[in-house]
């Protein structure tokens, strides 16, 4: 019978709040640049092990339970679960993890922007504008097909959707 590989695990309680505690926990993946804040969710005490938030969401499972090593670190312990989801909802606008407690992927702002005339693709609403020659929120009301803004000098932008070919995104 093969043994199981040695797991490092320290889980320290506050017996006094056992109970009745929710808490506050992260979970951490290693990429090729280090250890990073993936998730962050609430349980509590009786269910901290189980993780029930995080492993009844889809998306959380695709995103992170597939991995090979996750990193699970309890942040903080609170007296009701709304003082916890408050905790959860700071850290989560501070460090921004890859998923938010809803297991809903972040996505940047800037989103890629095409010329449909002659296909140049923008990183940002930002990018487009400049080479358009066009204030930023001009672009902006274009691009949500806002009355009047029916062309940008003539020309037709569109938010560019990702696809599977790579485009070589050209900065403004």
């Amino acid at each position: 019978m093969e043994s199981a590989l040695p797991v490092p695990f320290k889980f320290v309680l506050n017996t006094r709040h056992y109970v009745n505690a929710w808490y506050v926990y992260g979970i951490s993946t290693e990429d090729g640049t280090g250890t990073k804040l993936r998730y962050v969710g609430i349980a509590d005490a009786r269910h901290l092990m189980v993780l029930p938030d995080a492993t009844s969401n889809p998306k959380v499972r695709e995103h992170l339970l597939s991995t090979q090593f996750m990193l699970i670190e309890v942040f903080s312990s609170h007296r009701t679960q709304n003082e916890a989801r408050a905790a959860a909802a700071a850290i989560i606008r501070e460090q921004r993890p890859l998923l938010n407690q809803y297991g809903i992927a972040y996505r940047s702002k800037k989103k890629p922007v095409k010329c449909v005339q002659n296909n140049m693709v923008f990183d940002s609403v930002n990018a487009a504008a400049e080479w358009a020659g066009v204030a930023a929120p001009t672009m902006s009301s274009h691009l949500s097909r806002r009355s009047g803004y029916a062309t940008v000098r003539d020309m037709t932008f569109e938010y560019e959707l990702p696809d599977d070919n790579p485009i070589e995104h050209t900065s403004g």
